[in-house]
């Protein structure tokens, strides 16, 4: 697993057979992720944060694009998720909270062009009470 909490751009990284989170963002400033091939697990798990741009990314055979799991107090928000390919995932897009988690906040999320082929489970999930 790779944690990022820098700023700045992140692009053309291939990451094959992650057993875990493969990127876990928690992230105080801007960051692009771009151009990013990652199969197996969690394509992308942006817990904190906010200016984050995940785009034009390919994600395979895991559980797709997440936002948290969101824990108490945290603040999630300015996420742009756009032009991603997810392809046999459990779901393409998630936001899930922990059902303990009190005072948090997800708010200005955007979803655009994303596009999700072969899921086994869902298209989108919002699960405000995880696991």
């Amino acid at each position: 697993m790779m944690k990022i909490k820098i700023s700045g751009t992140y692009s053309n990284v291939k990451v094959l057979n992650s057993p875990a989170h493969t990127y876990s963002v928690s992230n105080p400033a801007k960051l692009v992720m771009s151009k990013l091939t990652i199969d197996n697990y969690d394509c992308i798990a942006i817990n904190k944060g906010s200016n984050i741009v995940f785009q034009r990314n390919s994600c395979t055979g895991g559980h797709g694009i997440s936002i948290g799991s969101i824990s108490s107090d945290v603040t999630v928000s300015g996420i742009t998720i756009k032009d991603n390919t997810i392809t046999n995932n459990d779901q393409a897009l998630r936001i899930k909270t922990k059902k303990s988690a009190t005072g948090a906040t997800v708010s200005n999320i955007t979803y655009s062009g994303n596009t999700g082929t072969g899921l086994r489970k869902f298209g989108v999930l919002i699960d405000q009470s995880y696991p």
